[in-house]
């Protein structure tokens, strides 16, 4: 497809040439229909405007917009089925860049015009010096224009003056379809009528015309650029001449008509006298200019006879040329028989080479002997390399089978320790009876830890367990509880007087899976380690260990997967997969849940979030049901309106099992997020922002499920966002009876009575640190 935007200024010619192109085979542009038609020349009024001219004036271009390139979009797609299609326009030469830009396979005919008749076209209408002066103003940054965009677009512009497309009309379609490959038939243009269509200029309008220019250098220099920049489409020297002479001619006749009274008789006799004077006066400038137009013919023959000379000594060098032709045959001729003569050499040769390669069959074929010897030899091998693979496959099922049975027992006894020794690191000291202890190749469960360093403190008749940060960085502990975040060391502890309490008892809350079967497992270690005068240090391990089964925990949890965070314009939500859960003191694998938010627009998010379990945590939640679904399948959903509404229906389906999960949950969303921006997952919506949706969500329940207490008795502390991450305090589950209970004197939780089992009747002494150091357990609140 070739589309050929004819523009340039506004002139009869414009259009007569749009014709003569249509009628030669030139297809014309169609329409876009929208309300109205759209053509191109509404499309270039809307774009541009009315005044086109000033565009040139400030030197910028216009500014099209999305619609109107839509709208430019459309209009080469109707005539995208026609091979060869075209536009007349002056007022794309306003945009001459856009449209080569807009479509490679654009082509541009510049139709310029002479400073003379954009002069005289002032002339017509009367106009004032001032408005002649515009008007050349406007012609030269227009032609300036159309000269530059050529320089750059050699190729795809070509470049014609008005008057030659007149007057050359068929030299005119050879040069477009040579330029540009189209077909275009002369046959079929109307010839005759564009060469009628061009205008006579007036003789003395056109002398007026060129001594006005005169007075104008930049017009003059930017014409001589054009003319030498324009595609030649007559004799120029023969034409111009002729026009000369037919210029006095027409001068003559006009003088003589003056004479014979056929123009309008002058008002007076002096004042006809004056102009007969001025017309002698041109008469003898247009002789002057004849005979100077003469000397330049005699210096185009001159130019012509030495091009002559040039074209004979260019005939020389042709023959020349031949002759060097005829030696490089006569050279390649003799080169050809050295050539045939080295061939017979070769066939000399290759007879050599045919006695040799029957040698080398001879060779070949012992060597052949050999690979047979070899290759049973290799078939000896494989059957022996195969029995090899059938023992090693054998092997490895009874690995399988090992492992299954491996697994299978890890199930049964899921506190399955084993390790190669133990050394005490360092005797006892203090008050709190500091012990530093070493366990070498210590596998617990499916953890293997090469080496394991902690220390053991005993307090109130019970011992406990202290890790430091640099032995929990070598793999003691898998994560590291988030009060203890500022201390160097954290104490696993479940006793001390009011202070302590509840840090100690977010921490053993804390604690992942593996690490609290970890700890829980101490005391089954070191018991066979100690000695029998070592009775107080046993009791306190036993104290421990006895503890350590009284505690339940709603949830536990190794790591914290981000599955998907989806985001849409009025949901989004938070899918989270925790890896190796342990429920209420239940094994249960991977735990999965989905914290969302609805009409999320306008900046309400936060105010309805909803808590979704996949059909995957069914055999988490005891009354599971699939209450809805979408695009990831059937869910339980429980929905909130907060600050205080959430659905009590779906919420009373629940059991209390369910129930405490879910509040466990939410009190680890916090934390959850905490720790995965600290290990870089940068989220999409503000990390606060979904950290005190699950804060106000907990406190909901909270309200909403003991609905006698008023709301500030119910928002405890575990309710309260921290500076890092939220924690749960009680370490048994924190059912919303227990914080009622801790505001009264009749009951307690389920984490504060198994800790007043394990005191002492009398009152609990003054928590000491556990060596000569100063020490912190924790500088955090309880959660």
């Amino acid at each position: 497809m070739t589309a050929l935007c004819i523009t340039g200024a506004q002139t009869p010619e414009l259009k007569a040439v749009e014709s003569l192109l249509l009628h030669a085979g030139m297809a014309p542009a169609k329409a876009v229909q929208r309300q109205t038609s759209i053509d191109f020349a509404a499309w270039h009024k809307q774009v541009l405007g009315s005044d086109q001219l000033s565009r040139w004036n400030n030197g910028t271009n216009p500014s099209i917009g999305r619609l109107w390139e839509q709208v430019a979009g459309d209009l080469f797609l109707a005539n995208m089925g026609e091979p060869q299609w075209g536009w007349a326009e002056s007022q794309s030469a306003a945009l001459l860049d856009y449209w080569a830009g807009f479509d490679s396979s654009v082509r541009f005919l510049l139709i310029c015009q002479s400073p003379e008749q954009a002069i005289l076209e002032q002339l017509a209408v009367d106009a004032s010096r001032d408005d002649i002066e515009a008007k050349l103003s406007e012609w030269h940054d227009l032609h300036t224009a159309m000269l530059e965009f050529h320089q750059r677009q050699p190729s795809r512009s070509l470049m014609v003056w008005a008057e030659s497309c007149t007057r050359q009309p068929a030299s005119l379609l050879k040069h477009c379809a040579q330029r540009w490959r189209l077909k275009l038939d002369p046959a079929c243009a109307p010839l005759s009528d564009i060469v009628e269509s061009g205008r006579l200029i007036s003789v003395l309008g056109n002398f007026i015309a060129g001594h006005f220019i005169d007075n104008h250098p930049a017009t003059q220099q930017l014409k001589e650029h054009l003319s030498l920049c324009m595609e030649k489409l007559e004799e120029q020297g023969t034409h111009k001449d002729s026009q000369e002479v037919n210029l006095l001619h027409r001068l003559l006749d006009e003088y003589r008509s003056l004479q014979s009274g056929s123009f309008h008789a002058p008002e007076n006799l002096a004042e006809q006298t004056l102009h007969d004077d001025a017309l002698q006066s041109q008469l003898h400038e247009a002789q002057q200019e004849n005979a100077s137009l003469k000397e330049k013919l005699e210096a185009t023959v001159a130019a012509l006879d030495s091009a002559s000379r040039d074209l004979a000594e260019q005939r020389e060098t042709h023959d020349a040329i031949i002759d060097a032709l005829r030696q490089s045959q006569e050279e390649n001729a003799s080169r050809l028989a050295e050539e045939i003569q080295a061939r017979n050499i070769l066939l000399s040769q290759r007879e050599v080479d045919t006695q040799r390669q029957s040698d080398a069959s001879a060779r070949i074929r012992d060597v052949v002997q050999e690979n047979d010897l070899l290759l049973s030899q290799l078939h000896q091998v494989q059957e022996a390399l195969d029995e090899c693979l059938r023992q090693n496959q054998d092997a490895q099922n009874q690995l399988l089978l090992a492992n299954a049975r491996w697994q299978r027992m890890l199930k049964r006894n899921p506190l399955y320790s084993d390790f190669e020794r133990i050394d005490r690191l360092q005797a006892g000291s203090g008050p709190d009876q500091r012990l530093m202890w070493r366990v070498y190749g210590l596998t617990i469960g499916a953890r293997i830890i090469n080496q394991l360093d902690f220390s053991t403190v005993v307090e109130g008749g019970m011992a406990g367990v202290v890790f430091s940060k640099e032995a929990a960085n070598s793999g003691a502990l898998l994560r590291w509880p988030g009060l203890g975040e500022q201390s160097d060391e954290v104490l696993i502890l479940p006793r001390g007087d009011k202070d302590v309490i509840r840090t100690r008892a977010a921490t053993i809350e804390e604690l992942s899976t593996s690490d609290a079967q970890l700890v829980w497992r101490v005391p089954a270690l070191l018991l066979p380690q100690l000695n029998e005068g070592e009775a107080p240090l046993a009791a306190a391990l036993k104290g421990l260990q006895e503890a350590a089964r009284r505690i339940v925990v709603p949830l536990r949890y190794d790591e914290v997967v981000l599955k998907r965070e989806q985001v849409n314009p009025d949901y989004e939500h938070l899918w989270f997969v925790l890896k190796n859960t342990e429920i209420h003191g239940h094994h249960h694998g991977d735990l999965e849940f989905r914290l969302g938010c609805a009409d999320v627009h306008g900046g309400n998010f936060g105010s309805k979030p909803k808590l979704e379990f996949p059909q995957s945590t069914s055999t988490a939640l005891e009354k599971w049901y699939a209450e809805s679904n979408d695009d990831f399948g059937l869910k339980l959903e429980l929905r909130f309106l907060l600050p205080n509404q959430f659905d009590i229906g779906v919420w009373k389906s629940l059991s209390q099992h369910d129930q405490q999960l879910i509040k466990a949950l939410l009190r680890a969303v916090p934390r959850i997020i905490s720790s995965m921006t600290g290990n870089g997952i940068q989220f999409k919506r503000e990390p606060e922002l979904w950290q005190n949706m699950a804060v106000q969500m907990v406190r909901a329940l909270t309200i909403q499920s003991n609905p006698l207490l008023p709301q500030r008795a119910t928002t405890t502390e575990a309710d309260k966002p921290q500076d890092t991450a939220p924690t749960e305090a009680p370490i048994a589950v924190p059912a919303p009876k227990a914080y009622k209970a801790s505001a009264t004197k009749k009951s307690k939780s389920s984490a504060t009575a198994s800790l007043a089992k394990l005191e002492p009747a009398t009152p609990a002494p003054e928590i000491k640190p556990v060596s000569k150091t100063k020490r912190r357990t924790s500088t955090a609140p309880a959660a």
